[in-house]
């Protein structure tokens, strides 16, 4: 009797050793796929979903592919097949040896709030709405002023009286201490879509607030503010100068992100911006900047006398 107890223990203690080392090859095995062979990850997830197995392993897996497939397409649907696989991933219950990229899920975050905010400003409102249902259902939290924005959009528009012309004055550039005063003072200010105050700021609500401060008025739109200003090479930027982040496309670029150059060392860059985390300083060295704005970068642009001229508010 004592000998048959002792084998069934040891059937029990192999079996689950066995099944514990499968659940640490699972993530080692799609991490591979993921990097070489992404089409084949997504397939492998997919099976292992249908079969019941690994179920919170495989949908992180098939959320970051699905992610890596809309990096490159630039795809709407891409990134809602990542938003609903990334849905069921926190749903997922189970201790599993995955160790998730948080700063990758971050990306994910941000990029799915700015396609929210684009289809506001392409006035797409019925999709910006079911967007950003889908943005709950995920992170079970709202998109702050979603629907202000979208009711601000639906409301009739009113030609506005052409001001008279003032004559414009001949300015100086504005300081870039200034600047960087303004910006350092909203370290900290917690992210808002659509927002340009103390109270919240997106991406290009902050450079608005910083110049805004020195008297530029600049738009409310990181694509907008891209067309500002002259192109400056990466060693020559200072601080103050506006830096765009997004994507290459065949005619031109796609702009996801904007912020303002901090520092200058020889070509090692610090950007001050808003990203989703809120207001911070970041650059050469940091985790964040390395592994995800530097592969985003797309150029730098300095507004120019002519440019300070036509944006600078007249004082009263």
């Amino acid at each position: 009797m004592k000998k048959q107890v002792f084998v069934i223990l040891l059937v029990l203690l192999t079996t689950g050793f066995s099944f514990a080392q499968q659940q640490h090859k699972v993530p080692i095995k799609l991490d591979k796929l993921y990097e070489n062979r992404p089409e084949k990850c997504i397939k492998k997830c997919k099976k292992y979903i249908s079969k019941g197995k690994h179920r919170k392993v495989a949908y992180y897996y098939l959320s970051i592919t699905q992610y890596k497939k809309y990096q490159t397409s630039n795809k709407d649907r891409e990134l809602l097949r990542t938003m609903t696989s990334l849905r069921k991933y926190y749903k997922s219950k189970g201790k599993s040896e995955l160790i998730p990229d948080t700063a990758l899920l971050s990306s994910i975050k941000v990029n799915f709030e700015n396609l929210i905010n684009e289809k506001i400003k392409k006035e797409q409102l019925s999709v910006a709405r079911r967007y950003a249902k889908k943005f709950k259902q995920v992170y079970r939290e709202d998109i702050a002023n979603v629907d202000k924005l979208i009711v601000q959009k639906k409301a009739p528009r009113i030609s506005p009286i052409a001001p008279k012309e003032a004559p414009i004055k001949t300015v100086r550039l504005v300081s870039s201490d200034n600047l960087m005063k303004t910006a350092k003072s909203l370290i900290g200010v917690r992210y808002k879509i659509g927002g340009e105050s103390r109270s919240g700021l997106d991406c290009s609500g902050f450079n608005k607030y910083v110049y805004a401060n020195e008297g530029v008025k600049i738009p409310h739109s990181a694509a907008a503010q891209s067309k500002l200003g002259n192109l400056v090479p990466l060693k020559k930027c200072k601080a103050g100068d506006l830096v765009f982040f997004g994507s290459k496309k065949v005619k031109g670029y796609k702009i996801q992100h904007t912020g303002l150059i901090y520092a200058n060392k020889e070509g090692l860059l610090k950007i001050i911006h808003c990203p989703n985390s809120g207001v911070c300083i970041e650059g050469d060295g940091d985790t964040s900047w390395d592994m995800y704005w530097k592969k985003r970068f797309l150029f730098i642009k300095r507004l120019d006398n002519e440019d300070i001229q036509n944006l600078k508010t007249p004082k009263s």
